[in-house]
């Protein structure tokens, strides 16, 4: 299994390498443009993330949540994320649409983050420590074992993709279009399926929080059901993971439909 995964990996890297000099083109000043659209300070980490290959909405914004330059240049990283997209899209027979929808879907992601700091919900937001914090709570919260709001960002994503007549916008608009349930494949495992290729299993190998994919992950030492690849991811999780961890540990049960169940049936007992 293990060696699986490691294979998967470098193939999805290998697949979908964007080199250094595709990003630095933007911190170049060209034809009678007086500045460049990207400070140079950001070729490094914008370079990493275009190279993500989780694509995990909490993942995104843990990175960039790590990096301050970033988040002060949010809004000139999407114009260039969106360039980088269209002019992918111009490439003709070497157009790589896989690219240009994935530099759409993190300009997406990032998005959330220009318009929370714009937004005045200060009330809601004050008790989190950063706006980064309080978008990964929205993305984790969960209703029945669904998190709706994630799936809506997924899924807004794709319908505001602009190249709608590629193949990669209609396998995903025909993968996205049923509603969200406990028993479907998660959202992001559906973009990540399309962008890096298609794994072969969806089993225990996924952070709870990020998403990200290892056998190594430690699981949760009280239900043995969920697994994280750090620390903070199981902090992050632990406001929806502590009404579930009980039940997880009580009955057993090990999927998230299970749970759910569990879940339901604890509420008819009770009412």
């Amino acid at each position: 299994m293990a060696a699986f995964i490691g294979n998967h990996s470098c193939v999805a890297v290998i697949n979908n390498y964007v080199d250094k000099s595709y990003v630095e083109y933007y911190t170049q000043v060209h034809g009678q443009e007086t500045e460049p659209k990207l400070d140079r300070s950001l070729l490094n980490p914008l370079h990493s993330l275009v190279n993500l290959v989780n694509m995990h909405p909490v993942k995104i914004i843990q990175f960039v949540s790590k990096n301050s330059q970033m988040k002060n240049h949010l809004s000139s990283i999407v114009k260039v994320l969106t360039l980088m997209s269209e002019k992918e899209m111009k490439r003709g027979k070497t157009t790589n649409e896989i690219l240009a929808f994935k530099f759409h879907y993190i300009s997406h992601m990032l998005n959330l983050l220009l318009k929370e700091e714009s937004s005045d919900l200060t009330s809601a937001k004050e008790k989190f420590q950063s706006t980064e914090e309080y978008i990964i709570r929205l993305l984790l919260l969960s209703m029945n074992g669904v998190s709706q709001y994630q799936e809506g960002v997924i899924r807004e994503a794709v319908k505001l993709y602009p190249f709608k007549e590629t193949m990669t916008f209609r396998q995903l608009l025909t993968s996205l279009s049923e509603k969200p349930t406990v028993s479907g494949t998660p959202g992001y495992l559906i973009v990540d399926s399309v962008v890096n290729g298609q794994k072969g299993f969806y089993d225990d190998m996924y952070c709870a929080t990020c998403g990200e994919m290892s056998k190594t992950h430690k699981k949760c030492v009280k239900c043995k059901a969920v697994q994280y690849c750090s620390k903070q991811c199981q902090k992050l999780h632990w406001f929806v993971h502590k009404k579930e961890c009980e039940i997880l540990r009580k009955t057993g049960r090990t999927t998230e439909k299970e749970l759910a169940d569990g879940v339901n049936q604890m509420q008819v007992k009770e009412n």
